[in-house]
């Protein structure tokens, strides 16, 4: 599929986009994801309760209620995000849900510029935008063309050569513009604003969807958890939990915990849980085990703590340099950055009832 083969390629690209983001942002990562979190609902009911914005379509009633709907529908799909970005076992990708909404937003946008400036208009000295119809009335079509008949244009139609309109514009200008069915059919005026509602709900709603999916993806991670014949394996990435070099736990990785001590919570029956720390392939062998295994102390002691799982017995391992899931470094030999990042994770394996039997 050509779509599956776009995003492959562009995953790997806004997974480590979120990477950087996440260094930039330091052990502040957490506060500024809760707070595009928080501007993307605030921007759900601002469209809500103001009603007209910028780019809204013109035309009765259409720049109240295109906002307010597009408000509504933006802060229903930043619910469900949050409820899902707060259940333990989720599988959603808040990446690829960032990635669609990109792709949705480029789109409707490209499309929405195009409608409005060829389904729109404003005349001269005024700021107030009108919407223009389809299709023309036939005499006011007769009027552009210059066809006087027969049959004679009604009076009200008829102008010298001089004052004639040029085009639709100046003739609906020149007019009574409180009655734009003067110049154009009751129908063709209704799609155009039909047209220009149906695309201004998805642009809206991107926009917002944009910022809360892309803010759930900074601060989700990226957690791959398995279930093999014999347990059930959770892989954290360490990046997220832990400054670099560091083995004290985050402020925030208390969100990246909570769905793996639900995860023991859930499917523990007896025998130990192993939380086993790795890291890349910088420094000494000695140095990167007792680095591994201060981060998988740090893990089991929160999860026994503020996990509230001291009644598991939790087996801690430091596995440093041991099994890594991606090279260190690149073919000709420089250094791989983001597979060293995949290499630097904590894996917690919870055994299943039968074994631990």
């Amino acid at each position: 599929m050509i779509l599956d083969g776009v995003m492959g390629e562009l995953l790997p690209l806004a997974d480590t986009l979120r990477g950087h983001a996440l260094e930039w942002f330091g052990p502040f990562a957490g506060m500024v994801t809760v707070a595009g979190q928080i501007l993307a609902a605030v921007l759900a009911l601002l469209l809500i309760g103001a009603g007209r914005r910028l780019w809204a379509p013109p035309g009765h009633g259409l720049q109240d209620f295109a906002p307010r709907i597009a408000g509504l529908l933006a802060l229903v799909g930043v619910v469900i995000l949050y409820a899902a970005s707060r259940g333990g076992d989720t599988t959603l990708s808040f990446l690829q849900v960032a990635i669609w909404t990109a792709a949705i937003l480029l789109v409707s946008a490209i499309v929405y510029v195009v409608a409005y400036q060829l389904l729109t208009l404003q005349c001269p000295g005024e700021a107030k935008t009108y919407v223009r119809g389809l299709r023309l009335q036939r005499d006011a079509w007769r009027v552009l063309i210059n066809d006087k008949g027969p049959p004679p244009l009604p009076l009200e139609r008829t102008f010298s050569d001089e004052d004639r309109p040029s085009d639709a514009r100046n003739y609906f200008c020149g007019c009574d513009r409180a009655v734009p069915e003067w110049i154009w059919t009751r129908g063709s005026l209704v799609a155009a604003q039909l047209l220009l509602f149906l695309l201004y709900i998805p642009l809206a709603v991107s926009v917002i969807l944009l910022l809360a999916a892309s803010s759930f993806a900074v601060q989700q991670l990226d957690t791959k958890v398995v279930k093999t014949p014999t347990a059930t394996v959770a892989q954290l990435p360490a990046d997220l939990l832990f400054d670099y070099d560091k083995s004290t736990l985050r402020p925030d990785a208390q969100a990246a915990l909570e769905p793996i001590a639900q995860l023991i919570r859930d499917r523990w029956k007896s025998g130990p849980v192993i939380v086993a720390g790795y890291s890349d392939g910088k420094g000494s062998d000695a140095y990167n085990d007792r680095l591994s295994k201060d981060r998988a102390t740090s893990v089991a002691q929160w999860l026994a703590t503020q996990g509230k799982l001291a009644h598991v017995p939790f087996d801690v391992q430091g596995l440093g340099k041991r099994d890594p899931v991606a090279p260190n470094a690149l073919p000709d030999g420089r250094d791989n950055p983001d597979g060293r990042s995949r290499n630097r994770r904590v894996v917690v394996v919870v055994p299943d009832a039968a074994k631990a039997n």
